[in-house]
């Protein structure tokens, strides 16, 4: 009778699945339509979208180097649009962004009165992957147990919920990332050498903004094109004296701060031009009147990062929001300049 009860339990469980993936799929599609696209024609971006090119005629699992808003996750994007499993879902769990607690629910999902607040069964995100592809971003996170839980869903392509015996099989692509250096980690036993050696299969390693100047153009135009139309604003008109300024700004937040920086200057903007003092926020701008040849990048960086700590009374978590940067990436910076 128990036998015949986790049958039945087992086809419910799997018809949830997909209807859940089926509204996953979709909405995967819709987001699709509209991501931003790796943007480049760089030497080193060439490099990287070769390696997507070869690797996505694979389903192998790759792992993603890369400091914080360099577009790793456009770079695992771009893996799934070209695979096989491009018609199927893509689901990015941020690893950085949940805490440990929940990390193991979030995956690998729950039965009805696994714990207290288990009311009902749900699958997790690498059941609901099944399929398609799955992208672990900040995987230098997970725990040494989950570590071995994972490894082995790598290994037999099955899953167990917890508070449930059943596994069930999983049909997945893995796509990681981090900014932490994972060789050392191993070494200091906070990342299980097999583990490392199952995901980096494929190793792709982003560049920084500065590691490729000649993409800030193309760049800036892109997101002056994409907020342009999110907002509805005319479009900004930029000088090549300015643009020369921005290329020799260090831009310690990669991509995602140009394109924060962009955003903001699209929606603030009202002079009909992009200038440096628009893209920054006040107070921390480059000079107007400042020569390119004079642009130190070191010398800017350490005023640029003492500008926001003092603008926020030495919050570093604000000033880091400000600059458009990680927390920790904000303490590498300061820890380099001597702050």
């Amino acid at each position: 009778m128990q036998k015949y009860e986790g049958k039945i339990r087992l086809k419910k469980a799997s018809a949830e699945v997909f209807r859940l993936q089926e509204i996953c799929e979709k909405l995967s599609k819709d987001i699709d339509k509209n991501y931003s696209v790796f943007v480049g024609n760089s030497y080193p971006v060439k490099k990287v979208k070769e390696m997507i090119a070869r690797i996505s005629e694979t389903d192998a699992d790759v792992l993603i180097l890369g400091e914080n808003g360099t577009g790793k996750k456009l770079v695992a994007r771009e893996i799934h649009r070209n695979s096989a499993r491009r018609d199927k879902i893509f689901i990015n769990v941020d690893l950085g962004g949940i805490s440990e607690s929940l990390i193991e629910n979030e995956l690998f999902g729950f039965n009805k009165g696994a714990f207290n607040d288990a009311y009902k069964d749900k699958p997790g995100k690498l059941e609901l992957a099944s399929g398609g592809t799955i992208f672990l971003d900040e995987i230098g996170n997970l725990s040494l147990p989950l570590q071995v839980k994972l490894l082995s869903v790598l290994e037999n392509r099955r899953i167990t919920r917890t508070g449930s015996a059943i596994e069930i099989p999983v049909d997945i692509r893995l796509i990681c990332a981090t900014n932490r250096n994972l060789y050392r980690m191993v070494n200091e036993r906070r990342f299980r050498e097999d583990l490392l050696y199952r995901i980096n299969m494929v190793e792709i390693h982003v560049p920084l903004l500065k590691e490729r100047k000649d993409d800030i153009p193309l760049l800036i135009n892109h997101y002056m094109e994409v907020f342009k139309q999110k907002y509805h604003k005319p479009k900004l008109r930029i000088s090549q004296n300015t643009m020369g300024r921005l290329k020799n700004y260090p831009w310690p937040g990669n991509v995602r701060e140009l394109s924060n920086a962009v955003e903001r200057a699209i929606i603030l903007g009202n002079s009909g031009q992009l200038s440096p003092s628009s893209l920054f926020v006040p107070g921390y701008a480059v000079s107007e009147t400042q020569s390119e040849d004079s642009f130190d990048l070191d010398k800017n960086e350490k005023q640029l990062i003492l500008k926001a700590i003092n603008h926020n009374r030495g919050n570093i978590t604000n000033a880091a929001r400000d600059l458009g940067i990680a927390r920790a990436a904000l303490y590498r910076r300061m820890k380099k300049h001597g702050i």
